[in-house]
């Protein structure tokens, strides 16, 4: 663990995870657990916390994104772009819970940094639907 990490490498670190996670059917201490001992990739308190919310909370913070998908289905997502969603969800939802403070939540911090990660590891179609379904979610306060 390192606690130097930026927020931006927390996030991928994150993303990452969740993602393996997803395509290996693993949960979140298990995909945790071979991050540590692979190191790679490395990660932090924040990213840890993130992973671990996401995987506490993905049934809710699925449905709660869901109205705003407007004609696809969680099955149709690409495994990237709903990986995305996830973390960003668990941002915007648990703020409190992943940092352990109450501090001002940027929504648009996340949203960017949302939408780099899918630019970085999906398709054009991945980061403008990340793009669209994140700035609906804010824009209705959920």
């Amino acid at each position: 663990m390192r606690g130097s990490m930026t927020r931006r490498e927390s996030r991928e670190a994150a993303f990452r995870i969740v993602f393996g996670a997803a395509i290996n059917l693993a949960d979140a201490d298990e995909s945790l657990i071979l991050a540590k001992e692979a190191k790679d990739p490395k990660t932090d308190g924040f990213s840890e916390n993130l992973v671990r919310t996401v995987y506490n909370h993905r049934q809710e913070i699925d449905e709660r994104f869901k109205p705003f998908l407007k004609s696809w289905s969680i099955e149709r997502i690409s495994k990237i772009a709903l990986a995305v969603l996830r973390i960003s969800c668990a941002q915007l939802f648990y703020w409190s819970e992943i940092t352990g403070q109450d501090e001002e939540l940027s929504e648009r911090i996340v949203i960017n940094e949302a939408v780099e990660l899918a630019k970085q590891y999906g398709t054009d179609e991945d980061y403008s639907f990340v793009n669209g379904v994140l700035g609906s979610i804010v824009r209705s306060n959920v």
